[in-house]
């Protein structure tokens, strides 16, 4: 897991992840849980941020 942002709000907290074979962009709580994975593409993805 690299590269992680918080959102603006302070609720929640992007980040990439290997985890899948290739990279991917997750989402999750702010407290480590309901990890999703939000983009789900066979092609590397990485390096999120959030936009107000």
């Amino acid at each position: 897991d690299k590269h992680p942002s918080w959102s603006p709000d302070g609720t929640r907290i992007v980040f990439w992840s290997n985890r899948t074979g290739t990279k991917n962009i997750f989402v999750m709580d702010a407290g480590g849980e309901n990890v999703q994975n939000i983009s789900n593409t066979p092609w590397d993805e990485y390096d999120p941020i959030w936009v107000k």
